[in-house]
């Protein structure tokens, strides 16, 4: 439950900033409609949901909920006028709202993680009505303990790789 008030507070500036004001007709879709929600399935936070907010059309902040809970910052390359599909790179920061342990774990005393740092890279597509997808890819970095110990032995310290895939249907205001 913490986590998810954590992440709450995180999303309070995106909905701030999104009352600014209405559509522009900068033409520029990212400046004219910069605030979104979408549905997710896989990525950072695997299903759930994300709202994100184009600062500049170039650089996006979104935070995610529901298996788990992220925040990244994303840098879309082709972020000018009048383009609707723009490839990006980011950074973010993931939790797992419960731990993941192992079937054969019956004593609790399994992995437990801080948070995965992602690397996310993908396509984002936004039309001027509104509706928005994206495809992305995620190399997430986890490091863990594992607790485990067979005859007092201290935890097991060890970072992994691991790769995701995400796509997001949504709609920017």
């Amino acid at each position: 439950m913490k986590k998810l008030i954590f992440i709450f507070i995180l999303s309070f500036p995106v909905f701030l900033y999104a009352q600014q004001g209405g559509h522009k007709n900068s033409g520029n879709i990212r400046k004219d409609r910069p605030f979104g929600i979408a549905a997710c399935i896989g990525g950072g936070n695997l299903l759930g949901m994300s709202l994100d907010y184009f600062v500049i059309p170039q650089l996006n902040v979104e935070v995610g909920f529901g298996i788990s809970q992220y925040i990244a910052v994303k840098y879309h390359f082709a972020g000018g006028s009048d383009i609707r599909w723009s490839p990006y790179i980011g950074l973010g920061y993931g939790m797992p709202i419960k731990s993941i342990r192992e079937a054969s774990d019956e004593y609790f005393s399994g992995k437990y993680s801080n948070g995965v740092i992602a690397v996310p890279v993908g396509v984002h597509f936004i039309q001027k009505k509104g509706f928005s997808f994206s495809v992305e890819g995620v190399m997430g970095i986890v490091h863990y303990s594992d607790h485990y110990s067979y005859n007092y032995e201290k935890s097991l310290d060890r970072t992994e790789l691991f790769p995701s895939f995400g796509i997001r249907f949504g709609y920017h205001f």
